[in-house]
């Protein structure tokens, strides 16, 4: 039997280094959000939750297949964002996929990757190699999810990762390195796109 993955987009940041929101930026005749979330919705691993903070951004949803989660407290920094996906996870998946809203580059293809390495693996977690570091895109196995909600302040999911690498299924993705959070990042992201 194929494993249920839900993928969350985060996408509840409030984009100060950038000084306006990342997730409306155009981006190939789309914004950014309406980007991830079609490659997360392409994906085909189970269900989309989209997690927002700013109501603005559900025109940019309309027409997608996805569940919408608000963020009541966007100001705590992203781990309120990993426990609203958690927590808003009706019928509990067997993993999760953490996938921010600011990693163009990362395929549809990649993030079935994550799904396989799981079920290949068995590690309760998968997640992207680049430049040096683990870091999203990332798996979660559902015996993980108390942990994800243990998460606090700006302390991301990558602490879990940091904590027992022995279980996770590293997967090089050079693509995951490319998050748009200044303007030199967005003028870097175009260029390379022309």
């Amino acid at each position: 039997m194929a494993e249920v993955v839900a993928i969350a987009v985060l996408a509840a940041g409030a984009s100060r280094r950038l000084g306006r929101s990342k997730q409306l930026l155009p981006y190939k005749g789309r914004t950014l959000l309406r980007h991830a979330v079609e490659t997360a919705l392409q994906a085909g691993a189970g269900p989309v939750l989209v997690v927002i903070a700013d109501d603005a951004l559900q025109a940019e949803l309309s027409g997608l297949a996805v569940r919408i989660v608000r963020n009541t407290e966007p100001e705590e920094g992203v781990a309120a964002s990993i426990r609203a996906a958690v927590q808003a996870l009706e019928e509990p998946p067997d993993a999760l996929i953490l996938f921010p809203v600011d990693q163009p580059l990362v395929t549809h293809a990649q993030l079935r990757q994550l799904v396989r390495a799981y079920g290949e693996t068995r590690h309760p977690m998968a997640a992207a190699s680049y430049s040096g570091v683990l870091g999203a895109p990332a798996l979660f196995a559902a015996e993980l999810f108390p942990r994800l909600l243990a998460l606090r302040g700006e302390e991301g999911a990558r602490k879990l990762l940091r904590t027992d690498p022995d279980a996770v299924a590293e997967l090089p993705m050079p693509e995951a390195a490319c998050d748009v959070d200044t303007p030199e990042d967005y003028d870097r992201l175009l260029a390379r796109t022309v």
